[in-house]
Parts: C-alpha cells; structure tokens; sequence
C-alpha cells in the first residue's frame, strides 16, 4: 500500500482549503477507508458508530490506489455520496491500469470531471453524478464529511 505524507506534510500551517466552508470534517486515510468505512442509510459510518453524510476527495486523492478505488466503487453502490474530481491514475505499478480507468470512468460517468470539475456520485437506479456546487449548496450547513 502506497502511503500518504502525514497531514503536516500535504497540509503545513496552511487552512485546508479543498474542504467547503462551513462544513465539518475529519479526515481519513486510505487504510482506514479500506478497514473502517461502511454504509447504513445512505451515511458513511465506523465501527465506533460515528456517521458522515459524505465523503469529499481531496489532498492527493487524484492518485489512489486500485483497492481504494474499488471501496469507493462499493461505498457509492451501497448509497453513499462521495464528492470530488476522478481520479487520474494510481500510484502503484502493480495495479492494473485497464481496471482503474474503468471504475473511475463508471464512477464519473456524465460528469463534469473530464474539464476537471468536482462531482457529487450518488446511485439512483445507477451511478448518477452531480456538480458539487450544486450538491452544497441545498445541503445543511455542518454535515459532518470525511476528507479522504
């Protein structure tokens, strides 16, 4: 598994800037993400009972690892709402490339991510994405999100 810089490393002193005003957060690694994360009634919940209305992508979520991929493949399945733009590609030689582009791309079908826009992936009788701007502003201010 890939690791990720701690968060003093992608972040510094700096404010998380990639993470929507007036929303609160945790943040989340892959390998919790992998271990950790289910779906009960369309929010993201942990083992401890802790619940999130969705998952953003950020950081340096544009390169993930095929297994994560495929949890957020699940994740999105089972009726969660992940926001954030698709990811490019994988860190890992040994994921298969083929496999990646064809998740991400079913994940973010008809979205605007291919001219680099965020997009809100929630299944509805299919895989069905949304701007994220479009998603935010109808949501409550302070739904608790994972930023992955």
């Amino acid at each position: 598994m890939v690791r990720k810089p701690p968060l003093t490393g992608l972040y510094g002193q700096r404010y998380v800037t990639d993470a929507p005003v007036g929303y609160g957060f945790d943040f989340l690694s892959a390998d919790a993400l992998l271990r950790l994360i289910s779906v009960r009634g369309g929010n993201l919940v942990t083992p401890s009972g802790m619940r999130y209305r969705v998952l953003q992508l950020g950081g340096s979520s544009m390169r993930m690892t095929l297994p994560v991929l495929r949890k957020l493949d699940e994740l999105v399945r089972a009726g969660a709402i992940v926001i954030g733009k698709k990811p490019v590609s994988s860190p890992s030689l040994a994921d298969d490339p083929d496999e990646f582009r064809r998740l991400a791309d079913g994940l973010w079908s008809g979205s605007a991510s291919a001219a680099g826009g965020s997009v809100v992936c929630r299944p509805r009788r299919g895989v069905t994405c949304w701007r994220a701007s479009v998603f935010l502003g109808t949501g409550k201010r302070g739904t608790p999100m994972l930023h992955l």
